[in-house]
């Protein structure tokens, strides 16, 4: 089951560096959103938005961060990453906004910046891509927290979730990752 909001109200959250949200329930998303807020306002927070859920808009304004997923951009009738971008930001408080788009790759933008894109990275066999979206989230922020521009944020997030589905599973994925360059 999703984390309910009253189970994550009583959360100390002074030993993070970021916290990230799925909108999968918009309602006690945005509770927890409001709690983590007024606790700390300080604490990066990141969404991801996957799929289209009755009220998950109402989640944007708030996170510094949106990562969407080319289903929910094709729910809304886009088919270009690029203009699907350019129209998140009316009404959003993000500092960036990243889209997933699978074997097209990713795509990024700092708030005023322009598009930017990283190829996908396919490996030499695809062995499962089960988390391969999740793996280039938890790069994403992982980037975003230690400083990496735009262009290298994304390539190497894009690399490593390339990676991931030339390999089953999640463990041992950085490590491989590594040895391989």
């Amino acid at each position: 089951p999703e984390l309910s909001a009253l189970a994550f109200s009583p959360f100390e959250l002074d030993r993070f560096d970021w916290v990230h949200f799925e909108g999968r329930d918009p309602d006690q998303t945005a509770t927890m959103l409001r709690d983590l807020a007024a606790r700390h306002p300080e604490l990066p927070v990141s969404l991801e938005v996957e799929k289209p859920r009755p009220g998950v808009e109402r989640l944007f304004d708030g996170p510094r961060v949106l990562i969407f997923s080319r289903v929910y951009a094709v729910s809304r009738v886009y088919a270009d990453p690029v203009r699907f971008l350019a129209d998140q930001w009316s009404g959003v408080s993000a500092e960036r906004l990243f889209l997933a788009w699978g074997e097209a790759g990713a795509y990024g933008q700092a708030r005023g910046g322009p598009v930017r894109h990283a190829r996908a990275y396919a490996p030499p066999r695809v062995v499962d891509t089960l988390g391969a979206g999740d793996v280039l989230n938890a790069a994403l922020i992982d980037g975003l927290l230690v400083g990496k521009a735009l262009d290298a944020l994304l390539e190497r997030a894009s690399r490593l979730a390339g990676h991931k589905c030339g390999r089953r599973g999640l463990d041992g994925l950085v490590a491989s990752a590594r040895s391989e360059g």
